[in-house]
């Protein structure tokens, strides 16, 4: 790999805020799915705090504690513990199967443990259950699902799948920052820095700048 394609796989990295899954991302310069494996993951927890939207279904009181607790193992959009959320998640989609919400987070947290294919198919069915207008609230979880999509579309070398999902995520919403920082990876990795550096920063604008940050100290940004 030449020192620019090198660099641009670091940028793709920090863009994608997947730490634990960067040494697997060779797999989108090569055409090649990573590998499907489970990676341990630091002990860290975040809250992520928003309310459950009135759109979606009612959860038992045990199955909103799960779902909550799910969320707060993400830091940005780096799942710290995956496997624990993805059990948390199943739990949740047990008791209510099309509960949007829950298959979002839980593709982001398959995603993260290379489990695309199965990550790909709950963001769809996520993607499915959302209304295309009208609601505000549906409009952002819709923007959520299809940049998580557009994700797991990079980490399985389908680009021009994710650059129509990020299209969509900003459609529903113009304001969901992680459609900024996985389009400002998708713009590293078609060598468009100065793209992807005006993405990131947009990201860390709606309040997502640990990417931005990392580009800037390691000198792939300005």
């Amino acid at each position: 790999m030449s020192g620019m394609r090198a660099a641009r796989m670091a940028a793709l990295c920090l863009a994608l805020v997947a730490l634990s899954g960067c040494a697997r991302l060779g797999g989108v310069f090569s055409g090649s799915v990573p590998e499907d494996s489970r990676n341990a993951s630091p002990a860290a927890s975040a809250a992520s705090g928003a309310e459950r939207p009135s759109l979606l279904p009612l959860l038992s009181p045990e199955g909103e504690r799960k779902l909550m607790e799910a969320r707060s193992l993400w830091i940005e959009d780096d799942c710290v513990e995956p496997e624990r959320a993805t059990l948390l998640l199943d739990a949740v989609l047990e008791e209510v199967p099309d509960y949007a919400d829950a298959l979002i987070w839980r593709g982001k947290a398959l995603t993260a443990q290379g489990y695309l294919e199965d990550a790909f198919d709950d963001l769809t069915m996520a993607v499915r259950l959302l209304p295309g207008g009208g609601q505000p609230e549906g409009a952002r979880l819709r923007a959520r699902a299809y940049a998580a999509r557009a994700y797991t579309a990079l980490r399985m070398a389908r680009e021009q799948g994710a650059e129509r999902d990020l299209a969509s995520a900003l459609e529903a919403d113009p304001s969901e920052p992680t459609a900024y920082l996985y389009r400002g990876a998708l713009e590293f990795l078609r060598g468009k820095d100065a793209e992807g550096c005006a993405d990131l920063g947009r990201a860390c604008e709606l309040g997502m700048c640990g990417a931005r940050q990392q580009a800037e100290s390691g000198g792939l940004c300005r």
